[in-house]
């Protein structure tokens, strides 16, 4: 019995579901965001170009956190080196 039950309650909730995406969500999509589009070309291509701009920008920014990092912050200071000083308990040493 509870097995049934749960068999309708998850048959009815995925056919309300199937109901939102196909009647609901396409609309959305087609009417109301290219309808969105189509009035506003220009700030639709500029948002379009800084949504790519942004992972651009972060992997320049991320390849550049090593550098960064290893640049003295005064000229002529040696950069310390990331590797631990060998020690009496360190296995080279």
């Amino acid at each position: 019995m509870k097995f049934l039950l749960s068999a309708v309650l998850v048959l009815a909730a995925g056919k309300v579901l199937w109901e939102w995406v196909t009647g609901t969500v396409i609309r959305w999509i087609t009417v109301d965001l290219w309808g969105a589009i189509a009035a506003h070309p220009w700030w639709t291509a500029l948002i379009v170009l800084g949504s790519l701009a942004v992972p651009f920008l972060l992997a320049r920014l991320a390849d550049a956190a090593p550098d960064v990092l290893a640049t003295p912050a005064v000229a002529g200071a040696e950069v310390a080196s990331l590797e631990p000083e060998p020690g009496p308990f360190s296995p080279t040493g």
